[in-house]
């Protein structure tokens, strides 16, 4: 949530002398252009969140026990690089392979949807202007996202 900007005054006496100091304060009124802004990046951080869950989840599974993060860059000990170095790839590739905008769109068409019931309209009518609002679904190119599995070089 991003909420509008306001400057609340604080007024006080320094050493004497009054002073007017300007403070930011976010109200609970939604910042439309923020929150639009904030888009993009929060969803490629979610999606970087989801690649360290599934490769931690899979360093479980495997049997590493100690691992490290910080954002994107993962470690383990020495002895156990090799199963991270095949592991992080995997878990790259599995969550690349997932319709990520699709489910995106997915959300976004149930966000709407619920807000156009909410305002009194039917439902079936609510699907039907959230699908003329969104953008169409994207095509598919053509990388094969399994290149990354031989790869020398990757992130982390």
């Amino acid at each position: 949530f991003y909420g509008k900007l306001r400057e609340k005054l604080v007024w006080l006496k320094l050493s004497g002398e009054q002073t007017v100091l300007s403070v930011p304060e976010y109200t609970k009124e939604l910042d439309k252009q923020s929150q639009l802004r904030g888009i993009p990046p929060n969803f490629v951080h979610s999606i970087d969140a989801s690649c360290l869950v599934t490769t931690i989840n899979m360093c479980r599974e495997a049997g590493i026990t100690a691992f490290t993060a910080v954002h994107d860059a993962y470690g383990t000990h020495a002895a156990d690089m090799w199963t991270l170095y095949g592991l992080l790839r995997e878990a790259f590739v599995w969550t690349h392979k997932q319709d990520i905008l699709g489910l995106f769109r997915d959300g976004c068409r149930r966000v709407l949807v619920d807000q156009y019931v909410a305002d009194g309209m039917d439902e079936l009518d609510a699907v039907e202007r959230a699908e003329t609002e969104l953008p169409k679904p994207l095509d598919h190119g053509e990388l094969d996202i399994e290149g990354v599995l031989s790869s020398d070089y990757f992130f982390a």
